[in-house]
């Protein structure tokens, strides 16, 4: 901490005129935020109901598949042509640091959603074979 004050040079802030609340709050991307919110609920609403409690071909698991679907695309709309400031701004797709460290977050979700699925089915598979 000790070096970083030391070598960080924050510039100073120039007197500018003071920005109502209102203007603040309206710089908020509130629709993009509720749209990725719904998208990522609806989401996991499909990977949480589908196959155990309702059928994967259930009209209700289609439903929210495609409300996820058209929320998220929606989602990407108002990020790449309205918001003034976005949640998700879609030109940090386009670093390729920002996208190798996605995969790599990709990868080690699947790692750990595969120990998990897989992790206790092994160990009763390993106890049956010596039994």
């Amino acid at each position: 901490m000790a070096l970083v004050a030391w070598k960080l040079k924050i510039p100073t802030q120039e007197a500018e005129p003071k920005e109502s609340q209102f203007s603040k709050l309206m710089r908020i991307d509130l629709l993009g935020a509720v749209l990725l919110s719904t998208s990522i609920v609806w989401g996991l609403l499909v990977l949480d109901l589908g196959g155990q409690q309702i059928s994967w071909l259930d009209v209700r698991i289609l439903a929210l598949f495609g409300a996820s679907l058209v929320t998220g695309i929606c989602f990407l709309f108002v990020e790449a042509f309205w918001a003034t400031e976005p949640v998700f701004p879609l030109r940090l797709l386009l670093n390729r640091d920002v996208v190798t460290s996605y995969i790599n977050l990709g990868f080690q979700s699947a790692a750990q959603m595969a120990v998990g699925v897989l992790g206790p089915q092994t160990i009763l598979l390993t106890n049956e074979f010596y039994r």
